[in-house]
Order: C-alpha cells, then sequence, then structure tokens
C-alpha cells in the first residue's frame, strides 16, 4: 500500500469515479439522450475504452449541460467539489497552464531576442 495514496493526512480523492464506470455512466446516458453533441466522443462499441479515449471529461460535460438520473456517480463526486477537479464539476479552472509560444527562424545568422 502507497502510504501517500491512503496516509492520514492525505485522503486523496475517494468519490473520484473510475474510468469503467465513467465509461458505463456515460455510454448509458448517450443511450437515453443520443442526440446529445457530447455523445460524439464516446462511442458504443466492443472496446469501449479505445472508443472513448476521454470518459470522465465527456460523461462531465453531459452531466452539466443536463443533469439526468445517469449522473449520480459523478455528483457524488463534485459534492463537495473537490480541489483540482473544478473543471470536470462545471467550474472554470483555476489553474493557469500557461502559453506555449514558439518562433521559427531558418538562417544561422538570425538574431533572436527575449
Amino acid at each position: 500500500v502507497v502510504e501517500q495514496c491512503f496516509g492520514a493526512t492525505n485522503k486523496g480523492l475517494p468519490f473520484l469515479v473510475p474510468t469503467a464506470t465513467a465509461i458505463s455512466d456515460t455510454l448509458a446516458l448517450c443511450r437515453e439522450m443520443p442526440d446529445m453533441g457530447q455523445c460524439a466522443r464516446c462511442k458504443d462499441s466492443a472496446n469501449p475504452r479505445s472508443a472513448c479515449p476521454d470518459p470522465l471529461s465527456t460523461l462531465s460535460d453531459i452531466c452539466v449541460s443536463m443533469f439526468m438520473s445517469g449522473c449520480t456517480h459523478w455528483a457524488t463526486m463534485c459534492d463537495p467539489k473537490p480541489d483540482g477537479l473544478a473543471v470536470f464539476c462545471g467550474e472554470p479552472s483555476q489553474q493557469c497552464v500557461g502559453t506555449m509560444q514558439m518562433y521559427f527562424h531558418s538562417g544561422l545568422q538570425d538574431f533572436v531576442l527575449f
């Protein structure tokens, strides 16, 4: 057992929706409401892990846009809103990811100023 995951000072995210649950909940919601735009990101197939590459994000988007009976696992995860998961619970993320700026130059005599 990894102490950091189960120690008294760090409880982790006990209600984080597991991948398999997120896939099954998402597919169930998409069977119920197949015309939802988010359902295009998660297809029902023989190998749902490859047909649904980001199930937690898809489930979150569905449940934020329209709360349905299949959103119970998501609702449990988001109440109260855990730190670091606000983006999955319908709130904008407070973390600054930063921007990537790329500069291309082709000559050996170019000057690059920062």
